[in-house]
């Protein structure tokens, strides 16, 4: 017995190094890359590196697939552009890390182990299917070439399903913390310097060199990390905060990133992804203080204490963060930020009345509303892709119908269902990551986005 535990921890102890270390050279490549053919070449450096470690050529890829979620590196994305050209809508399509992973993870895992289908599974694949039966209504490129990241997102969905266990979901973490790492360093850089620093991997400097600054103050300056949008950033802490606050560790590091998590989210200046973060910091006060509050009461109030006086130098340190409560009235102007959205929110419903069972097509919300609004939103305001509808579940009914809505509501509601007999920590933290991201969801219109690929990785990891 004593044998068996030993060559399992000493498995372990050779996995950790292994992921370690190839996580290492994918960062520094990814750092350093002078164009993206460096920044792809990385990932296959990684999955050699794994392979070579682990022994395991298909757990090397699913773990670079994993890791190929937090970037949005594509390649030929003018190849897929969406129509019209003239709304600046963007690409449908890239040919990504994920593509080439997932071509290569295929072959490979056919004659593997039988996949134990749940409910959730054949709601995905109902999910699925309800939008492949669409593109018959809407034979468009756009709808063509969205559909192909949906059947990306699909595909990873089932490979992680296959693949991850018990065992392989404790290196997904690490996976998890280290780009955690990445984005604390990086973002750290562009608070401090004002703008993106200028690497490939910062996908935001293609379209927006300069950086996001806010809506209601165009001197304040939202980091991005390596996402596109502050916002996604935001939408990608809440997902991977709850597994830092939950994480049984009390190492250095794991102590570091929590407190630069919420370093950076506050530095996003999303007021919701704020809201959505003392959500977190009160539930962990709960957990660790509640239990022994009369023994604890003197702790408590020295946290207290601590936390006021953060928020005393916060104000001091960085005057925004007043800019930012103050102009919250502001963004319920009729075309501040939030007006800007119930008018978004006004579009998508009277979409959602003329076009109740099949939407408008997968990705064309924009394209139609657009052309013939029904409020006057585009009277001062050229259309494009930043108008999207910010709300990921009001975005969805729109274009695949109440039908395709409804499943994946009720792809939801199962999932939750599932997770009552799972009471680990990883389960917890991904429920709690899943619950904050559709949070934010609700002004984000993030269904054509990296952050919709995250959602499906988190779903395998609280069903196994």
């Amino acid at each position: 017995m004593n044998r068996i535990k030993n060559k399992s921890l000493r498995y372990k102890n050779i996995s950790n190094a292994g992921i370690s270390f190839g996580l290492v050279i994918f960062y520094l490549l990814t750092l350093f890359s002078p164009n993206k053919i460096i920044c792809f070449f990385a990932y296959f450096v990684s999955v050699f590196v794994f392979y070579v470690k682990l022994k395991n050529i298909r757990t090397a890829l699913v773990y670079s697939l994993v890791l190929s979620l937090f970037f949005d590196i594509t390649l030929a994305s003018s190849w897929f552009m969406m129509e019209p050209t003239r709304l600046l809508n963007g690409s449908a399509y890239g040919i990504s890390p994920s593509t080439i992973l997932i071509a290569a993870l295929l072959p490979l895992s056919i004659g593997q182990k039988h996949l134990k289908i749940k409910l959730p599974d054949l709601l995905c694949l109902l999910f699925y299917t309800w939008n492949c039966i669409l593109f018959i209504v809407f034979p468009s490129n756009t709808v063509l070439y969205s559909l192909f990241t949906l059947t990306e997102i699909i595909i990873s969905y089932f490979l992680f399903r296959l693949y991850l266990t018990k065992d392989s979901v404790q290196d997904i973490v690490t996976i998890f913390m280290s780009v955690m790492v990445f984005q604390t360093i990086l973002g750290g850089f562009q608070a401090v310097l004002g703008r993106p620093i200028g690497l490939i991997s910062e996908s935001v400097s293609s379209g927006n060199p300069y950086g996001y600054t806010a809506a209601e103050d165009t001197d304040l300056f939202r980091i991005t990390g390596s996402f596109g949008h502050p916002n996604f950033l935001a939408a990608f802490l809440l997902i991977a905060i709850p597994y830092l606050l939950l994480n049984p560790s009390a190492s250095l590091v794991i102590n570091f990133l929590r407190i630069g998590s919420f370093a950076l989210l506050f530095f996003t200046y999303s007021r919701v992804a704020w809201f959505i973060g003392v959500g977190y910091l009160l539930l962990y006060l709960y957990q660790n203080y509640s239990g022994k509050f009369i023994k604890r009461i003197k702790s408590i109030k020295k946290s207290l204490v601590f936390l006021c006086g953060l928020l005393v130098v916060l104000i001091l340190v960085f005057p925004f963060l007043i800019t930012r409560i103050q102009t919250f009235s502001v963004a319920f102007d009729e075309f501040g930020s939030m007006g800007v959205r119930f008018k978004l929110y006004e579009e998508a419903l009277n979409l959602v009345v003329q076009y109740p069972v099949s939407g408008v097509g997968f990705n064309r919300s924009l394209e139609v509303y657009s052309s013939n609004p029904a409020t006057n939103l585009f009277t001062k305001i050229t259309p494009s892709s930043f108008y999207r509808i910010h709300n990921t579940f009001l975005e969805m009914a729109t274009e695949i119908g109440i039908p395709g809505f409804t499943v994946f509501i009720l792809f939801l509601v199962s999932l939750f269902y599932h997770y009552r007999n799972n009471k680990n920590w990883i389960s917890r933290a991904s429920l709690i990551g899943l619950i904050g991201f559709i949070g934010i969801s609700l002004l984000n219109p993030f269904f054509h986005t990296t952050q919709f690929r995250m959602f499906f990785l988190l779903v395998p990891i609280i069903l196994i």
